[in-house]
């Protein structure tokens, strides 16, 4: 009993550790930049108020590696077009030019 109460313990600092890892921005998409010149990198994103990344940018990585990759962009097109309110969460480490890497978007 005394090991399952340890391993829960564990597994709960883990999780409040993953969320106060996690960063989050709320605001209205005001800018979008797409590029092919960037490898594993799709649209990346300013908003208003601005992202709290240090360059000001939250970029979607993992063109090969993300099974939500298509729909997220879609969702951060059409967000962009329609002027949708939206938050965005990123870990809290950056890209090396000082980007938020987007792991997870919702607008309404």
């Amino acid at each position: 009993m005394k090991i399952f109460k340890l391993l829960m313990l564990c597994a709960l600092s883990l999780w409040a550790f993953s969320i106060s890892a996690a960063e989050s921005s709320d605001g209205v998409i005001n800018r979008i930049y797409l590029t092919k010149g960037v490898a594993d990198r799709g649209a990346c994103i300013k908003m208003t108020p601005a992202i709290t990344s240090s360059s000001g940018w939250a970029c979607l990585y993992g063109k090969s590696s993300n099974h939500a990759y298509q729909e997220m962009t879609s969702l951060l097109l059409t967000a962009y077009a329609s002027k949708a309110a939206c938050t965005v969460f990123w870990d809290a480490e950056v890209t090396p030019p000082g980007h938020a890497d987007i792991k997870t978007i919702e607008c309404f």
